[in-house]
């Protein structure tokens, strides 16, 4: 089963999301409460969102958690292992990430970093703001949509082909090109969904069966709240210049529409990007109408 919650980066920082994930994870240090609770509940944290994986637990005890108010005692502690999480050296991404949002927005953003800047007061305070029955979502082990926020009413039309803007960057004498999309376009999340999974698989493909020296090319799929980030390496220039097959496309595009997880893990992730129902058909619909010659515009550095 899965939880999702819909929340927001506060003051231009991924931190205060990040730490409270973890502080609704772990609410008791005894190995009992460990092993029936905590262990069993997998997280994660986004920019717009994060989830909750488990199967052994009842949803209604999880939201319990997750509602429920953290320990005060347990901050310096997660805080400590956040430190330690983001003491690494920066990767590449995580430097792009952060001046593609400065560039979008003309801010600085802090993505992967640390903060002791955020006050006992202003925890509490974003954890009541999102981690409520208005910003849950409940599915089920593929993303079947179970539970949702009662004022999600309206449902998605998904009726045009998103375009993007790019943007060429340096990073430690490495080229990228980013390929930025509007994320509130109704097929924006879809249309790159499907771009960084058909990535994926020609890179297997041309490895395994082609013999190509392609050394599984770079290509990285980043959520904004209102953005979308495709970021592609230049030095794999090769790989995503070289023609497309028609007959590999093809059946690509019809082993990804047979693919249920695919289809529900994209409308539940658009209906919280974007506040409406994404219909299976309306999905469908829309992933047949992309087109080869689109899918190598985009790839074209």
């Amino acid at each position: 089963m899965w939880i999702y919650i819909k929340t927001s980066p506060y003051n231009e920082n991924s931190y205060t999301q990040h730490l409270i994930e973890h502080l609704v994870c772990r609410k008791d240090s005894s190995p009992q409460t460990f092993f029936l609770r905590d262990f069993p509940l997998r997280a994660s944290s986004w920019l717009g969102y994060s989830s909750f994986y488990f199967n052994s637990l009842e949803v209604s005890d999880v939201k319990n958690q997750l509602f429920s108010p953290f320990e005060i005692k347990r901050i310096p502690l997660e805080k400590k292992l956040i430190r330690e999480e983001c003491s690494a050296p920066q990767s590449d991404r995580t430097l792009l990430v952060n001046r593609v949002w400065k560039e979008l927005y003309w801010k600085h953003f802090w993505w992967a970093k640390s903060s002791d800047k955020v006050t006992i007061w202003e925890l509490f305070k974003q954890h009541a703001l999102y981690y409520n029955q208005a910003h849950c979502w409940v599915a089920d082990n593929d993303f079947w949509i179970i539970e949702r926020p009662e004022h999600i009413t309206t449902e998605a039309t998904l009726w045009c082909m998103p375009s993007s803007q790019s943007y060429a960057y340096m990073i430690r004498q490495t080229p990228y090109t980013v390929k930025v999309f509007d994320g509130l376009e109704n097929g924006s999340y879809a249309f790159c969904y499907f771009l960084d999974w058909f990535c994926y698989v020609r890179s297997q493909y041309y490895h395994n069966y082609c013999w190509r020296a392609y050394d599984f090319p770079t290509l990285e799929f980043f959520e904004y709240q209102d953005k979308l980030a495709l970021i592609f390496c230049n030095q794999d220039k090769d790989f995503f210049n070289t023609p497309l097959s028609e007959a590999f496309f093809q059946e690509a595009m019809d082993y990804f529409l047979g693919v249920k997880e695919y289809l529900q893990e994209i409308a539940l992730v658009t209906e919280i990007r974007i506040g409406k129902i994404v219909s299976q058909t309306e999905l469908k619909k829309f992933i047949v109408k992309i087109t080869l010659e689109e899918v190598q515009n985009h790839f074209h550095l």
